[in-house]
């Protein structure tokens, strides 16, 4: 059984709805692959997240795994772009996790008993974003539900612990 079964639908559905929302609003979803605004090394992942990007660095050529090395010695967990940047691109762009694959989207997560909603500046700058269809809003609470459940099964079957994990263990045995 592929192990990362799971995670490739989620990845496929979160994959899914950014093209329907960039389709519906061409003019107001910018980040794309070269956007690396948001791309921030203190990011934490889930097992399943870390697993499948170990997995891509396995595809590198030796260069860009010498980047990527070189960018994980060095890492600024405060200021720092993400390890996986270099020259101004994701050395793992097609591998990203999930929370990498939904910047640009416009959220919505419950906090303190009210929705909130929230989207880099760089997107939908045109509309209000209070104002748009929830069909077209990512519900992060829903999101992080599946991906939870999806971590949990993968560690589960791996005999992992569930905690989240620097992005650094990727090049961990």
């Amino acid at each position: 059984m592929n192990s990362f079964a799971d995670y490739r639908r989620l990845l496929k559905k979160v994959d899914g709805f950014f093209s329907r929302v960039a389709g519906r609003y061409p003019d107001e979803v910018n980040c794309g692959p070269g956007c690396i605004d948001c791309c921030r090394a203190a990011l934490t992942l889930l097992p399943v997240e870390i697993a499948f990007l170990a997995e891509a660095v396995g595809r590198l050529d030796t260069g860009e795994l010498a980047a990527l090395r070189e960018n994980i010695s060095n890492l600024d967990p405060k200021a720092g772009l993400c390890p996986a940047i270099h020259r101004d691109r994701c050395l793992l762009y097609q591998f990203r996790p999930i929370i990498c694959r939904t910047q640009g989207l416009v959220w919505e997560a419950w906090d303190e008993g009210r929705p909130v909603r929230g989207v880099c500046p760089k997107n939908f700058s045109g509309v209000s974003i209070e104002q748009l269809p929830e069909e077209v809003v990512l519900n992060l609470d829903t999101l992080n539900t599946l991906l939870v459940s999806v971590n949990s099964l993968f560690c589960k079957n791996k005999g992992l612990k569930e905690d989240r994990l620097s992005i650094t263990a990727i090049l961990e045995d």
